[in-house]
């Protein structure tokens, strides 16, 4: 990181100190954690896709500037074998959590089979930290971390809006119990996009939840930019992680046939997502649903997420949002949401049983692709001479805008003017192409969608 940025964040954390400031005493500042940051550079360097992120490339830069050096260290080498034993995502998280804070990298709590995370084998835990310890002083990690205070500084302090619009005692009237958890916000400069709520459980019972935020969208000048409208629902979804994941693993064995059967149906959605399983299918499946009757007791717009949900395959959250809404009426019978759980189970019973014709009505209601004119998908004898290209489509669309998902720069056609035709059940694009050349594009839902909101299938 360049000096002039680095003054000026210390120049500018004197204005932001007065903003944002909580009164929420169970949730500790937005901050940016070492163990977080150095996690997610061992695995950056392992080469694991999900730490591989290049949308806060001025950071980026600076880690591959100071780590490449590194990259044939021995705990990058058993990063790259974990890997392969499906260690990613929130595993990797879970592990930071539980770890002390460098350089001491100890476990906070005895590690098992199950401990840091479920991925994680005891024996492979012990080695890793033992290397990570390792590594943590051949790398100079701390001349790294100290060389960007100033940068985590003013982005810690940008954080605390979102904070200040959560309403964190929605969780406990919603799931039933006293907060007995310390809530904490970090900051994953080294995690691009991708957000994780794991927790910790001491053996005192004492519970530390995490809300762990991707840094997404940066500023001109290089800095972390957290728009309360595109970062609370990210804070909700996370914080519910630590409260819905408990209820899964403790009813794992009543949930596991018809998780199973649900995520046997919906499998290609799924793992596009990186939910590799029927278990972190049903995290997500209750954590999105509820993030639902928080949005209706705020007045948030639900019904656009409700349709979004669908199209990522959670065929039946508007039933089991329906299903919340009943808990919520009914709470003289069922005080928490850990006592409505039989419900929750008996419902996934019954969807998983009718997951077929769920399917079938899902489909019948979202457009697809009729035909391309004047070739077909995949063809191979394309005039390049052609300067349109036609698309028609089963049903009519809602005709505001367009959403395509172009190819790389060798596949990527030269797209000009585009015009719904048909009364919106087709559109035109034109086209400048190239003989003896390769093209592909992909259309996509976010804007192809029906009058009632139903998204084309990518």
């Amino acid at each position: 990181m360049k000096k002039t940025i680095l003054s000026l964040c210390i120049l500018l954390i004197s204005i932001f100190s007065t903003i944002g400031q909580t009164n929420n005493n169970i949730i500790s500042p937005p901050k940016v954690d070492k163990r977080v940051e150095l996690l997610s550079i061992v695995f950056r360097l392992a080469g694991s896709p999900e730490y591989n992120s290049d949308r806060y490339g001025s950071y980026v830069k600076d880690i591959h500037n100071h780590f490449d050096k590194y990259k044939n260290h021995p705990v990058i080498k058993y990063a790259k074998l974990i890997r392969k034993m499906n260690v990613g995502y929130d595993a990797v998280m879970s592990m930071a959590i539980h770890l002390e804070q460098p350089p001491s990298l100890k476990p906070l709590i005895p590690f098992n089979d199950s401990i840091p995370n479920y991925r994680w084998s005891a024996k492979n835990s012990r080695k890793f930290i033992k290397l990570l310890q390792q590594f943590y002083i051949d790398a100079k990690c701390e001349d790294f971390f100290k060389e960007h205070e100033s940068l985590y500084l003013i982005a810690e302090e940008r954080f605390k809006l979102v904070l200040d619009s959560l309403d964190v005692n929605w969780y406990k009237d919603f799931f039933g119990k006293e907060p007995n958890e310390n809530f904490n916000i970090i900051l994953g400069f080294g995690n691009g996009c991708n957000s994780y709520g794991p927790q910790i459980k001491y053996l005192n019972k004492k519970t530390d939840v995490y809300a762990i935020i991707g840094a997404c969208n940066i500023d001109s000048i290089g800095i972390p930019v957290y728009a309360v409208k595109n970062y609370l629902q990210l804070l909700i979804h996370e914080f519910n992680h630590s409260f819905v994941n408990q209820l899964i693993d403790e009813n794992l064995k009543q949930l596991e046939s018809s998780g199973k059967i649900l995520f046997q149906q919906v499998e290609a959605k799924m793992k596009s997502q990186a939910y590799g399983n029927w278990r972190t299918m049903m995290y997500e499946s209750l954590v999105r649903a509820s993030e639902i009757p928080y949005m209706k007791k705020h007045e948030m717009n639900f019904e656009s997420m409700e349709m979004y949900e669908l199209s990522k395959g959670f065929l039946w959250i508007n039933e089991l949002v329906d299903l919340l809404d009943q808990y919520e009426k009914e709470r003289k019978t069922y005080p928490t949401l850990e006592s409505f759980m039989p419900q929750i189970i008996s419902f996934y019973q019954t969807t998983a049983t009718n997951i077929t014709t769920i399917k079938e009505n899902y489909d019948s209601k979202i457009p697809h692709v009729l035909s391309i004119q004047p070739f077909e998908n995949d063809s191979k004898k394309v005039d390049p001479n052609i300067k349109e290209i036609k698309i028609h489509f089963d049903k009519p669309l809602l005709g505001k805008g367009y959403s395509f998902k172009p190819g790389d720069k060798n596949f990527d056609p030269k797209i000009g003017k585009i015009g719904y035709i048909d009364d919106n059940m087709g559109i035109t694009i034109e086209v400048d192409l190239k003989p003896n050349r390769e093209y592909y594009f992909i259309l996509m839902g976010y804007a192809f969608k029906t009058k009632e909101g139903f998204p084309l299938e990518n």
